[in-house]
């Protein structure tokens, strides 16, 4: 069952987001300009390790430090893995990304609905693991289920 949103995550873990400016409500992060990173996973092959790649070469493109780039990538594989187990089974997963006022705007959309309950006990850190490397945090499931995220670029 997924948590309600609230402007810093969900709710039921509210100290895991820092403060930072509020995310816009259901404004989509990126339209698909020359500035924008687009990727689509298909469940059929999901292929992270490409995404990953290409979201890090792209976030360097934007003179992104090191550790902003790591979390970046993380925070999105976790999402992106997260819509591919718990997403529609015969869905693609749509990552775009924009980079504005010195923050990178990252959105992970998929047709399912998650269930943010730990299939097995060792598992289930994914999205604590996106709270803590993202400043902002937003999980939409009104139609599927959209993961907004941002983060100050230092």
């Amino acid at each position: 069952m997924a948590r309600p949103e609230t402007p810093g995550g969900t709710v039921g873990d509210p100290s895991s987001a820092v403060p930072g400016p509020p995310l816009p409500p259901g404004e989509p992060v990126a339209g698909g300009g020359a500035g924008t990173f687009e990727h689509v996973v298909r469940p059929d092959r999901p292929d992270l390790s490409r995404m990953r790649r290409r979201l890090a070469d792209w976030l360097r493109t934007h003179d992104a430090p090191d550790d902003d780039v790591e979390l970046v990538v993380l925070a999105c594989s976790e999402a992106v893995a997260n819509a591919v187990e718990h997403g529609s089974p015969d869905g693609e997963v749509q990552v775009s990304a924009a980079v504005r006022d010195g923050r990178v705007h990252l959105e992970v959309k998929d047709a399912g609905r998650w269930d943010d309950s730990p299939s097995e006990p060792h598992r289930g850190h994914g999205l604590r693991l996106i709270r803590r490397a993202m400043n902002q945090v937003r999980i939409s499931t009104d139609a599927g289920t959209v993961v907004r995220m941002e983060r100050a670029l230092r």
